[in-house]
């Protein structure tokens, strides 16, 4: 069997006109003998690795991100006026747990009567109150204010005073 280097030829995929910006950085195999394209594989322009695609682009967006992370810095600046524009990598760790207690802490105070959201609910539970011409006992009402905490739990309602 002849060397895999003289029975395949490198193709860069802008021929093929893949619509995906990571395929600037691979190429594809071209059987020398028949002319075929090798399907569900790519090759690394810079290191001529090949990574299977399986028609999507996940394994060679983790290849450039893990062995060449100076590429994506490199063309995100030099096509940025580019249409196809790749998504930012964002890298997103875990929250802690004490931070998720305290995230949850946060979402249960109460908030302070001259916050605007409190004002806000305070004027339109005023407006109801006032246009259905409901008596002002409403919001001492048990079952009320049990349908103000589900919709917000962090409103405090006031008194009838």
């Amino acid at each position: 069997m002849a060397d895999s280097q003289e029975e395949f030829t490198i193709v860069p995929n802008s021929n093929l006109k893949a619509k995906a910006a990571i395929w600037r950085h691979f190429g594809v195999k071209k059987r020398k003998a028949d002319g075929l394209i090798v399907e569900s594989t790519a090759v690394c322009l810079s290191c001529q690795t090949t990574v299977k695609t399986a028609g999507g682009t996940s394994n060679m967006n983790a290849h450039i991100r893990r062995h060449h992370p100076q590429l994506l810095s490199a063309s995100s600046a030099t096509h940025s006026d580019s249409s196809q524009t790749e998504a930012p990598v964002v890298k997103q760790r875990q929250q802690t747990l004490p931070g998720a207690f305290q995230a949850q802490a946060a979402k249960k105070t109460k908030y302070p009567a001259n916050s605007l959201r409190a004002k806000d609910i305070t004027q339109k539970l005023a407006i109801f109150i006032v246009k259905d011409l409901r008596p002002y006992t409403l919001v001492e009402n048990k079952q009320f204010r049990s349908l103000l905490a589900a919709l917000d739990e962090r409103y405090q309602c006031p008194s009838r005073d």
